[in-house]
């Protein structure tokens, strides 16, 4: 809708697709960025934008942990992983720890 919109108003107008599918925790309220849902979903939204010939913006290396630890390594790796198969345009999202509620800059090296 938004593309859409932006054309309507400025036809030729530069546009890139974003968006972040995932789930939620329900017992906590959070969004969960360390779920392996989120890279599968990244993956078929990038799929589908690939196919609208649309650039998107693409979400890796974030993770749910509180802490660098094995479970940050892990769905940072995971999310990383699927980003580049994937073919995203823009990885956003990089660092980011304990749902997004902090970043790290030792994580996004």
């Amino acid at each position: 809708m938004g593309c859409t919109l932006a054309q309507a108003i400025q036809p030729g107008l530069p546009f890139i697709m974003g968006g972040v599918p995932s789930i939620l925790d329900m017992s906590t309220m959070v969004f969960s960025y360390g779920a392996p849902e989120l890279a599968l979903a990244i993956t078929a939204l990038t799929e589908l934008a690939h196919y609208a010939e649309i650039p998107l913006w693409s979400t890796g290396g974030c993770t749910d942990s509180k802490c660098l630890d094995e479970q940050a390594a892990i769905e940072g790796a995971f999310s990383v992983m699927a980003a580049a198969l994937s073919g995203g345009d823009l990885v956003h999202d990089v660092g980011y720890t304990e749902s997004a509620m902090t970043g790290s800059l030792f994580s996004s090296v």
